[in-house]
């Protein structure tokens, strides 16, 4: 049996019954992908007490290992509901005695993050989407230890790009052939549509959150250079704030009278998001840090014109197949391509084309397919070396 932890959901997801956080946005597509090879009956997710409903509701199929014992409970009562407290029960060995209980053949975690887990003995398997959090904390002598002991206590690695992967042999020592690279898989119906006020006329969409590495700063100021010159609005969604940085934003915008131009949403719902993919003119993201890069993506699907970076995976991600420029923070080098994108959109031939390539790299089936294997061959792998 192969165990899955989605102890990543959050208590905001399971309050909104609703996934919409990037990595449990990517375990869900992941199961998703599990079931339609129907490997449902030889997978259990271990989840807490707190979220065993939803999972039940949003997988069925797949069996559950409810990670229940007094001090997560206690965790939880104590932050007033707001976390699950799972640290707590792994930084004391507690969630490792349980989970090696039930004696699964491998354990996956869809995401690294500094978990202290190295002290497992059943064969791990982790995706590492980024090491944002490793290279901001670089004065954080206890999360440099915990995501080293947890790289080096993996049996499998596996990241969503080369680039990625370059970056953990890098800072790890790792060798990039012992890594696996399977990108993320990308998922969009766009059928279910809900109507946003205010949104009249055509528009610019950028979709990510707000924080400092996204740009979306350069994203404001590149289109209010050219506000004169075109028709469109700007439209800016995302689903967490960090640092402020939605602040910064917004004051930019009232100090420049762009609050009729630039419309700032947060966490919107999924057919609201939907609506704003299906009738984008043009889809930026300036982002100038991503460990793969999804919403570009999507855009592409949804056969809209995309302008992207070509920084850390984007231009991997997105196969160089759309509109780029060069230097994330370089205003007038965006500003420039938007303005040539609105006059000179891609024809809907290529468009399309475009499209169906990237459903085929991103399918479900395609990406579950490729754990499965990896799955399989630690599997394998552990029982030879037993």
């Amino acid at each position: 049996m192969i165990a899955i932890d989605t102890t990543i959901i959050s208590m905001e997801e399971i309050n909104e019954n609703r996934i919409f956080k990037s990595v449990s946005i990517f375990m869900a597509e992941l199961l998703d992908g599990f079931a339609r090879l129907h490997h449902e009956n030889e997978i259990c997710l271990i989840v807490v007490p707190q979220t065993e409903k939803f999972v039940r509701e949003r997988f069925p199929g797949y069996s559950v290992f409810v990670l229940d014992h007094i001090l997560l409970r206690l965790a939880y009562q104590i932050s007033r509901k707001k976390k699950f407290g799972v640290a707590v029960l792994k930084r004391l060995g507690i969630y490792q005695k349980l989970v090696e209980d039930q004696r699964f053949e491998v354990i996956y975690f869809p995401y690294a993050l500094p978990v202290y887990l190295s002290e497992l003995t059943i064969p791990s398997v982790i995706t590492v989407h980024d090491l944002m959090i490793y290279h901001n904390e670089k004065k954080d002598n206890a999360i440099q230890k915990a995501f080293s002991g947890m790289i080096k206590g993996a049996s499998q690695i596996v990241t969503i790009s080369d680039f990625t992967r370059q970056d953990v042999a890098k800072e790890f020592g790792v060798e990039v052939n012992d890594m696996a690279v399977i990108p993320n898989s990308i998922y969009v119906d766009v059928r279910e549509q809900e109507y946003i006020p205010g949104l009249e006329r055509g528009y610019i969409l950028d979709i990510n959150g707000y924080g400092h590495h996204k740009n979306t700063l350069t994203l404001v100021r590149a289109f209010h250079q050219i506000k004169d010159s075109i028709s469109e609005d700007l439209v800016l969604c995302g689903a967490w704030k960090h640092d402020n940085y939605f602040e910064e934003i917004r004051d930019y915008v009232q100090e420049n009278g762009l609050e009729n131009r630039v419309h700032m949403l947060y966490q919107v719902s999924e057919q609201q998001r939907n609506y704003l993919l299906a009738h984008a003119s043009l889809f930026v993201t300036p982002s100038a840090n991503e460990g793969f890069g999804r919403t570009p993506v999507e855009a592409a699907i949804c056969k809209v014109p995309v302008i992207s970076t070509k920084a850390a995976s984007l231009y991997e991600a997105t196969l160089g197949m759309v509109y780029y420029y060069e230097d994330p923070w370089n205003v007038s080098a965006l500003s420039e391509r938007m303005l040539q994108c609105l006059r000179e959109p891609m024809g809907m031939e290529d468009r399309t084309r475009i499209a169906d390539l990237f459903v085929e790299t991103y399918s479900l089936e395609r990406c579950a397919s490729q754990y499965w294997d990896l799955f399989q061959k630690v599997k394998v792998t552990n029982i030879m070396d037993a």
